[in-house]
């Protein structure tokens, strides 16, 4: 499936850390603090697939081997 390009909120909008609310944002989201991000578009799978499923499929010649670069 092909996930379209665009902006969205990304990170934490804490409700409750414990953390008093007269506190700055910048103390309050200090982890993830919610900003506005964009990505490009991208494919994904719909359905999650196994290591025995996928080698299954490099066996019958269909997938290509996986490789991790160093």
């Amino acid at each position: 499936m092909l996930l379209p390009s665009g902006r969205f909120v990304a990170g934490d909008i804490p409700s409750s850390y414990g953390i008093p609310l007269d506190e700055p944002p910048a103390v309050r989201w200090s982890n993830n603090p919610p900003r506005i991000a964009s990505i490009d578009a991208f494919w994904i799978d719909v359905a999650e697939v196994t290591v025995g499923a996928y080698q299954a499929c490099v066996d019958a010649g269909a997938c290509t081997p996986a490789s991790c670069p160093e």
